[in-house]
C-alpha cells in the first residue's frame, strides 16, 4: 500500500454530511479509504486502540461504504491497520450503534467485500468479518464473541446461524470461547489461512481476481446470494433503523420541520 498521504481520510466525507469540522473529531484518520485499481481498500486505523469502534468512527465506518458504492471501485477490502482486526467497540458504539457502519446492516452494499483478518477479531470486529463475502485469516488471527459472558447484546450475531452451521453458531455465541484461525477455516468462517503478515496480500489477490470478472454479473451474483441467505431479527431491525434514519437526515425532513414551525405547507423534493 501507498503512503498516508495518498488515502482518503473519511471523515472529510462525514464532517460534510454532518455539517461539521473536520477538526471536531477527535481521530480524523481513523479510517482510510484508498483506490488501487478498481479495488477499495478501507482501514480501520486505530492501532493505538486495537481498532476499537469508537462513536465517530462508526460515522466514518458508514460513510466509507456509501462512499465505496458509489465508486467505481468493484470490490472492497477490509483491513486494520497492525496487529489486529477489530477488538470490538468503544462507549456505547458496540451494542446500539455499530450497525450504522456496518455494511449489509447500516449500509447496502451490493459489490463484494473481502475481510482481511490477523489478532484479535473480537465482539463487533467479529460481526463486522461475518458481514464479509470472502475472509483470509492470519494464522495468529483469534477470534471471539464474548457478549453473552458480559449481558450485552445489539442482536446482529444471530445472522451468524445461517452463514455457519447451526451448532456451531450455538457453540460461538454461549460458550463465548476464542477460537482460531484454524478452526474458523474447518467450520466454514474464513475462506483462507496464511502465514502472519500476509493476510492483506492475499486478500488483495481475491480482490484483484474478482474486479478482473465481469461487473454486472458480480454484483448480480451478490444480490442473489444475499436474498437468498435468510435474514436474523437483528438484521432486519438495524435495515429498518438505517432506513429511518436517511430519512430522518434527508432535506426533506429539515423542510417538513421548518414548514411546521413556519406555519407553512412543506415544499418535498425527494432528496
Amino acid at each position: 500500500m501507498s503512503d498516508a498521504g495518498s488515502k482518503l481520510f473519511i471523515s472529510t466525507l462525514t464532517a460534510e454530511r454532518l455539517g461539521k469540522s473536520v477538526d471536531s473529531f477527535n481521530e480524523p484518520d481513523a479510517v482510510l479509504y484508498e483506490s488501487q485499481g478498481n479495488v477499495a481498500v478501507i482501514t480501520l486505523n486505530r492501532p493505538h486502540a486495537t481498532n476499537r469502534i469508537s462513536m465517530e468512527c462508526v460515522e466514518f465506518l458508514h460513510d466509507a461504504w456509501v462512499h465505496f458504492e458509489r465508486s467505481d471501485d468493484r470490490v472492497a477490502v477490509f483491513v486494520g491497520e497492525g496487529e489486529h482486526f477489530c477488538n470490538g467497540g468503544e462507549e456505547k458504539a458496540e451494542a446500539d450503534f455499530v450497525w450504522w457502519g456496518m455494511p449489509g446492516f447500516g449500509v447496502p452494499v451490493s459489490k463484494p467485500i473481502i475481510g482481511a483478518a490477523a489478532g484479535g477479531v473480537h465482539g463487533g470486529g467479529f460481526t463486522m468479518a461475518m458481514t464479509m463475502d470472502l475472509l483470509v485469516a492470519a494464522e495468529n488471527t483469534v477470534f471471539h464473541y464474548p457478549e453473552a459472558r458480559y449481558g450485552l447484546a445489539g442482536g446482529l450475531i444471530g445472522s451468524l446461524a445461517v452463514r455457519i452451521p447451526h451448532k456451531i453458531a450455538m457453540e460461538i455465541i454461549l460458550l463465548t470461547r476464542p477460537f482460531s484461525a484454524q478452526r474458523a477455516y474447518e467450520v466454514g468462517f474464513v475462506n483462507t489461512v496464511v502465514p502472519n503478515g500476509q493476510h492483506l496480500e492475499t486478500a488483495m489477490e481475491y480482490a484483484r481476481e474478482i474486479a478482473a470478472n465481469g461487473p454486472l454479473i458480480v454484483r448480480w451474483f451478490k444480490k442473489l446470494v444475499d436474498e437468498t441467505l435468510p435474514q436474523g431479527p437483528g438484521e432486519i431491525a438495524s435495515r429498518m433503523r438505517a432506513d429511518v434514519r436517511r430519512a430522518l437526515d434527508s432535506a426533506d425532513s429539515d423542510e417538513a420541520l421548518a414548514a411546521y414551525h413556519e406555519g407553512r405547507t412543506p415544499i418535498f423534493r425527494g432528496v
